[in-house]
């Protein structure tokens, strides 16, 4: 595999107040851990062709004045305790693709996130030289990955995870997720949850110029419920495309496995063999839980999934090496929602009959999930102000840094504001506009080293 010479990473810690209402549950002899505030940042660190997490340091001053720095502000300072946190990764690059003939001139687009004990990596070779056109010649050229829950290879899909069909009335169709250049992902910080938006945009019809739409795959996950994730897919068409097939695909227990392994799903109706090729049809009213297991071999893992009967006009399972669930939308229902879970270590039939049991509650919790991001909860920029203010205080230090300060808690606000009120009116998303914000509040939160680092100038010029 081609690796990326430079990387832009962007670290964002969660606070954490409430617990998934379908976590693991805890070793018989602890308790529930206590759930905490934390924020975590790592900056984006490109030096020179280098890559990975970036820091900052205190420079320029005595070792001993930044050991004693803390002590002298510390009653003024409020105090961070380290807790469990929640944290997301969003790792970002673009680089040229070395060494490789038959695709020399060509670029690859990597994006690699961390939910949790989720994660998901979306890679994809372009050429730059024809407006960023996808290219594929062989494995390795496209993946949309997401290693979920299973050990080794086993779990939700690290190849195909994720296809989206939309198309035109009479007219051309495609598998978004691979066939167009993903637009970006874009994280949102939530106090009790992480929300992650993955977006594409939808070519035009055939004759005609512009931009025909967006695909936003919604991703929401809950701290405390590291069994299940929760998916929303959604299509904002603007030239009459519609959504026309959503697949979730994975490898329980494993990819390759013994000659004697049987792929099988079991529904509340039904139980299926697909080793030969089958495919499993089920009635979406009352076959809307799904576990797709093994028999005969690795036969304690399983994917999970849920979906919402009434936007589902049919489904199937499929797949001997990998399996998936194919989702077709009901009519004029351009936005489906899914449930992803698994279980491991369990016998599959204690396993599949927890799951189903436990199934209608995933589903009223899926049915109920608030999808829209709350902006106004991605920072708090009085807090954050009140919080500076006593360094902001010390001698020399509003001289050096208080403009910039100020400058960014204004424009953090002010984008704070804008997407709020587009939010409330019902507009689509701004993804630049979040871009920006997501920035600037990065930007803030960097400004607490800045700010002891003024300090530590200060104090030394007074020594």
């Amino acid at each position: 595999m081609r690796k990326p010479r430079s990387a832009r990473a962007c670290l964002i810690g969660y606070e954490r107040d409430s617990i998934d209402p379908h976590p693991d549950p805890p070793p018989l002899s602890q308790g529930r851990a206590s759930v905490g505030v934390t924020l975590i940042h790592a900056l984006p660190c490109d030096s020179g062709g280098g890559s990975g997490w970036g820091s900052r340091r205190i420079r320029h001053a005595p070792r001993f004045v930044s050991c004693l720095l803390p002590v002298f502000l510390a009653p003024n300072l409020p105090v961070h305790a380290q807790e469990n946190t929640f944290i997301v990764k969003l790792q970002e690059s673009r680089s040229k693709v070395e060494n490789d003939d038959l695709r020399k001139g060509l670029e690859a687009v990597d994006r690699k996130l961390q939910v949790d004990n989720l994660s998901m990596w979306y890679h994809r070779l372009v050429d730059p030289q024809n407006g960023d056109q996808v290219k594929l010649f062989s494995y390795g050229d496209y993946f949309m990955n997401c290693r979920f829950g299973g050990v080794g290879n086993g779990g939700w899909d690290m190849e195909y995870f994720l296809q989206v069909e939309v198309g035109y009335p009479n007219g051309p169709s495609w598998n978004l997720v691979s066939d167009v250049l993903q637009q970006g992902m874009y994280v949102f910080e939530q106090k009790d949850r992480a929300l992650v938006d993955l977006v594409w945009p939808v070519p035009p019809p055939p004759g005609k110029e512009g931009n025909g739409g967006t695909l936003l795959v919604r991703l929401v996950k809950q701290p405390g419920g590291t069994r299940w994730a929760y998916l929303q897919v959604e299509l904002q068409p603007t030239q009459g495309a519609s959504l026309q097939r959503v697949r979730v695909s994975g490898y329980p227990g494993n990819t390759a496995g013994p000659p004697e392994r049987e792929r099988r799903a079991k529904t509340s109706k039904q139980d299926g063999n697909l080793q030969a090729g089958a495919t499993l049809e089920l009635n979406p009213a009352e076959e809307w839980a799904v576990a797709m297991y093994n028999r005969n071999a690795e036969e304690q893992e399983a994917n999970l999934a849920v979906f919402l009967p009434e936007e589902v006009r049919s489904a199937h399972v499929s797949g001997v090496y990998s399996v998936g669930l194919d989702l077709f939308p009901v009519a004029g229902t351009e936005t489906l929602h899914v449930a992803l879970g698994f279980y491991t270590g369990t016998p599959s039939a204690e396993g599949n009959a927890g799951f189903l049991k436990e199934a209608p509650k995933i589903m009223d919790f899926l049915s109920s999930l608030k999808w829209q991001p709350d902006f106004a909860r991605m920072v708090d920029v009085d807090s954050t102000t009140r919080e500076y203010q006593p360094l902001l205080k010390l001698p020399g230090v509003s001289d050096r840094i208080g403009k910039e300060v100020a400058g960014l808690v204004s424009e953090v606000g002010d984008l704070q504001q804008s997407l709020l009120l587009d939010s409330q009116s019902g507009k689509p998303i701004n993804y630049s506009r979040v871009l920006e914000f997501t920035r600037k509040i990065d930007q803030l939160r960097g400004v607490r080293d800045r700010l002891y680092e003024a300090a530590v100038q200060a104090l030394v010029e007074t020594i």
